[in-house]
Formats: structure tokens, C-alpha cells, sequence
């Protein structure tokens, strides 16, 4: 028994030993085909999560500043602004968005609503039709999703985004992004990518 302990231990070592070479070579020189070392991926993998706030942060502020319509505070909007991750509690991550008149809402603060007699409806022939509500108040709530961001090179990215005013269908497309002297913005929606479902 303690000759097979001892064994283990010992290839444990040898194993040990041979992960520290590798590892060397991996610091010490570049892969043949012209690519960064192996152990500064994980370096370049954690700045852009930490870049990853700023990019959702641009996206939303594009879409609020397109879909959102100016009202008051005494007629705030209800939204939802859901990631892939989490859904974002308020607006002061989007810092430089000054919106009295937007109340942001979790998604398990709203509810789906069957509105009957609705203009909407009669258009299609339906005898009512589902919206997002606000449990408190009962307000009309829209959410405004994106999916996951898509790295195109170290300072442009891609983002989906999904607005939906309601349960049956939005508005769906890519934004594409750029950061300049440190500052995500939205360069534009990608071409074809934008249509209503």
C-alpha cells in the first residue's frame, strides 16, 4: 500500500513537472501560426467581460432613445431591459441616459394582459389581444432583450436586440457596435438584419 502512495506521488510530481514546461514554452514564445501565447487568452477573455457592461449599456441606450417616445414623469413608461444574463434594475449604468419619464421594471414584475375590445384586435380580426402589463400599476410594459454580444475585433462588437411591445412579436436586430477613446457606442444596425416578427 505504501509503495502504491508512493508511486502516485510520484507521478503526480512528474505530471506536475511537465504542466510547468509546457506552460513555459506557452509564455516564453507564440503559437506557429502567429497567434498570441495560450495563457494571455484568458487575460483578453476577462477584459471583455469587463468591456460586456459598456456594450449592453450602448445598445440599450439606442434602443430606448429609438422606441422610447418622449412623454412626462407623470406618465412614465414601463420597461423591461433583459440580458442574457440578468435583467438590469435600473437606469444609472446607462449613465449619460437622463429619463424621468422611463420606470424600469423586472420581468417577473409585469404580467400578460388580455386586452378585449382594442382597436388592435378588431384589425385582426380577433375578439382581444396579449400586452405586457405592469403588476403595480397595470401600464402598458415593453421588454427590450439583447443576446449575446459577438466579438468582431478587439474595439467593434455585435449585439441582437429583441423589442417586443407584446407576447406575439417586436421588433428584431443587430447592432453594431464600436468603441472609440475608450467609449462604446452604436455605429449602426447591420444590414438585413432588422425586420418585425
Amino acid at each position: 500500500m505504501r509503495c502504491r502512495r508512493l508511486a502516485f506521488g510520484i507521478g503526480v510530481a512528474f505530471f506536475t513537472v511537465l504542466c510547468g514546461i509546457g506552460q513555459a514554452q506557452e509564455r516564453s514564445e507564440a503559437n506557429q501560426d502567429g497567434s498570441a501565447p495560450k495563457s494571455i487568452v484568458p487575460a483578453k477573455q476577462k477584459e471583455q467581460r469587463k468591456q460586456e457592461g459598456a456594450i449592453e449599456a450602448a445598445a440599450f441606450r439606442a434602443l430606448l432613445t429609438t422606441y422610447v417616445q418622449k412623454s412626462d414623469r407623470h406618465s412614465p413608461q414601463f420597461v423591461v431591459l433583459s440580458t442574457e444574463k440578468h435583467d438590469r434594475t435600473d437606469l444609472r449604468f446607462l449613465k449619460d441616459l437622463h429619463r424621468s419619464d422611463i420606470v424600469v421594471r423586472r420581468f417577473e414584475e409585469i404580467k400578460i394582459e388580455e386586452i378585449f375590445d382594442d382597436p388592435r384586435a378588431r384589425a385582426l380580426g380577433m375578439s382581444g389581444i396579449d400586452e405586457y402589463q405592469d403588476r403595480a400599476t397595470g401600464r402598458h410594459a415593453t421588454v427590450y432583450s439583447l443576446d449575446e454580444i459577438k466579438w468582431t475585433s478587439d474595439t467593434t462588437a455585435e449585439i441582437h436586440y429583441f423589442v417586443a411591445p407584446n407576447p406575439r412579436g417586436g421588433y428584431i436586430g443587430t447592432y453594431e457596435l464600436v468603441r472609440k477613446n475608450g467609449r462604446w457606442s452604436v455605429k449602426g444596425i447591420k444590414p438585413g438584419s432588422e425586420y418585425r416578427a
